[in-house]
């Protein structure tokens, strides 16, 4: 059974939000992001929840998850593991469909995208309700082969699919609750594609993208190589010929022009969003024993 977060101020009106974090072997990582994520939340008056899904990890992800849920006694906590290893956007979708906030991000758990642009995000959606908030790189520190193959993956999508935003693969998103969890949690594409699935999703259902400047930093080398992505080419293409047949049909039903919803990019120069103080990647747990709590599950 789902329950809803709740506010501990009762005349609060702030949106709840839910943080899904996607990990697979991120022992090191994954206990500093989540208190980084706790702390930044909480110092912007947030009621949050914390969703961790696990991807079939061949190390500790999933123990220094549960060492930090018990760390974090005020924040609700959920770690979900996955019993097969379908890809980023597979586990993204587990965790938006058990959220309950108003708002719902999702965001890398190596934290090469700046937290700080979570209650940035929830801010503008508070503004424009009917929105969605996603991160773009300004600047990005990664080396000159993984900044290539992103732009190439950007450019190929945006011709291919028209969106009309500047970074469709940026590991940092927020949309609505209900939005997320109706039209987000059963994807078709279940990797790196998700991001574009989504984003498409939102432009046909008429939300804004807001699209926020950040900056990427390299935390270690990419996961995904050339002939990853090359084999991307090929659900890329299902993508583009879905969105065309689906806009045509919508045209001759109507008999007049559809034209995508624009996106708002909102340039926040008074608040530039950059690389927090990260904790350090020592930061780990004492040894979890294999307990049974209630924010743990396995999910099919």
């Amino acid at each position: 059974m789902r329950h809803a977060l709740r506010s501990t101020h009762s005349t609060s009106i702030r949106p709840t939000i839910s943080v899904v974090i996607p990990a697979k072997n991120e022992a090191l990582l994954i206990a500093g992001t989540m208190m980084t994520v706790a702390q930044i939340l909480e110092a912007a008056g947030y009621v949050f929840e914390i969703i961790v899904v696990d991807d079939m990890s061949c190390d500790d992800t999933v123990l220094q998850a549960k060492w930090a849920c018990r760390q974090l006694l005020s924040v609700p906590c959920r770690i979900i593991a996955t019993t097969q290893s379908l890809g980023k956007g597979y586990a993204i979708a587990k965790g938006f469909a058990v959220s309950t906030g108003d708002l719902v991000a999702f965001m890398d758990a190596d934290l090469e995208y700046p937290p700080q642009s979570l209650p940035i995000m929830a801010s503008l959606l508070e503004t424009y309700p009917h929105s969605c908030a996603i991160a773009y790189r300004t600047e990005d520190n990664r080396p000159w082969f993984e900044r290539v193959t992103s732009k190439v993956a950007h450019q190929l999508a945006t011709l291919a699919l028209h969106l009309p935003v500047s970074d469709t693969q940026a590991g940092l998103k927020m949309f609505p609750g209900w939005f997320a969890r109706q039209h987000l949690s059963c994807p078709r594409q279940t990797g790196w594609l998700y991001d574009i699935e989504a984003l498409l999703a939102a432009q046909n259902n008429g939300l804004r993208i807001i699209q926020i400047p950040v900056t990427q930093q390299s935390i270690r080398p990419r996961r995904a190589g050339m002939w990853q992505m090359l084999a991307c080419a090929v659900p890329l293409t299902q993508l583009a010929w879905t969105q065309w047949r689906q806009s045509w049909s919508s045209k001759r039903a109507s008999r007049t022009p559809q034209n995508p919803a624009p996106a708002l990019s909102t340039v926040l120069t008074s608040q530039k969003v950059t690389e927090p103080s990260r904790p350090p990647r020592s930061l780990i747990g004492p040894q979890a024993s294999h307990d049974s709590r209630p924010h743990y599950e396995k999910i099919p």
